[in-house]
């Protein structure tokens, strides 16, 4: 799966998106049918590239996309880019998303500033507590096989073990984690490959920075 607000046609500053389209050509969209609950298209916000914007928290109305079934992956790695706003960092817990299977919820971070995540994983990882500050843009990097799973940002690795057991959500969720916890920020793309990247990871490392103006490594 291929997603990026800024290739999707027909939309003005601030109009509320039903989907994230697969530009892949799989057809696996994350669509929202609830109009309060679409994520707002915004224009000109990284690299010039219109991203979707998230504003609600929990106990507000939360913007969010539902994903397609993931439970057929056997492996998976994804790639989102991300901003936070100082306020979904500092006050609340931030739910970037929920691709997994554990009941625990994931944040970006919770109010303690460790990010929790458990993408397409049955367990939830205590990543820990990143020197990036998660108010700028950064590319979030998680791999998930059978003998890893790897959670970096911008290509730093912040947590790896090699404990895992690769289990994707049949019912994910984009931009809210399980219990409504939701994002207060800003998504300019989303990446979702079926194995994980070797040398092809170099070409989509070198497409991200090009397009977004971005310096991950």
């Amino acid at each position: 799966m291929w997603g990026e607000p800024s290739r999707e046609g027909g939309l003005s500053d601030g109009d509320p998106m039903a989907q994230l389209s697969d530009q892949s050509g799989n057809s696996r969209a994350w669509t929202q049918s609830t109009g309060s609950f679409k994520p707002l298209y915004k224009t000109g916000i990284l690299n010039s590239l219109a991203c979707a914007r998230g504003e609600g928290f929990v106990g507000a109305v939360a913007q969010y996309w539902d994903g397609p079934d993931l439970s057929v992956l056997t492996a998976g790695h994804v790639f989102v880019i991300v901003k936070c706003d100082s306020e979904g960092v500092d006050t609340v817990g931030n739910g970037l998303w929920n691709l997994g299977t554990q009941s625990n919820d994931v944040f970006y971070p919770w109010t303690d500033s460790v990010i929790y995540d458990s993408t397409l994983s049955n367990s939830r990882k205590t990543v820990g507590d990143p020197t990036p500050a998660l108010t700028s843009w950064r590319v979030v990097e998680v791999v998930s096989t059978s003998s890893e799973w790897t959670f970096k940002l911008d290509g730093s690795t912040i947590f790896t073990t090699g404990t895992n057991t690769v289990a994707g959500k049949t019912t994910p969720r984009l931009m809210r984690n399980n219990s409504g916890d939701a994002l207060k920020g800003y998504l300019a793309g989303l990446y979702i490959f079926s194995a994980k990247l070797t040398t092809d990871r170099a070409t989509m490392v070198a497409y991200i920075n090009d397009r977004f103006a971005l310096s991950m490594t």
